[in-house]
């Protein structure tokens, strides 16, 4: 459940923002990139992720990497108002799309 829950959100994340899957999984540093990551980890973080799952999804080695993340959304969260749209989109879209998966996954006895 744990890889369609974060490929579900990488999914609307791509979509929303427009940066590639790969890119937003990549180590690249450019504000695009960061930017859609940030959201990424965010939306994990929300759906009940932990930092070390987070971490290993988007190849880092360790979770570190995901809590500086976390720390800077709020960041990003201020000085941006293309990141708080994309954040408002994603957050109106998500929920049918988890939804969907959820009802797609049969549960287990």
């Amino acid at each position: 459940m744990k890889t369609k829950l974060f490929d579900t959100i990488l999914e609307v994340v791509h979509e929303v923002t427009e940066v590639d899957k790969s890119d937003i999984i990549s180590t690249k540093k450019d504000d695009d990139y960061t930017e859609a990551r940030v959201l990424l980890v965010w939306f994990c973080k929300l759906n009940g992720m932990h930092a070390p799952v987070i971490a290993k999804y988007i190849g880092r080695k360790s979770e570190e990497s995901v809590n500086k993340m976390l720390r800077s959304f709020h960041e990003w969260n201020a000085a941006s108002t293309m990141f708080r749209l994309y954040l408002k989109k994603i957050a109106n879209t998500l929920p049918a799309r988890l939804e969907a998966v959820a009802e797609s996954d049969p549960p287990t006895t």
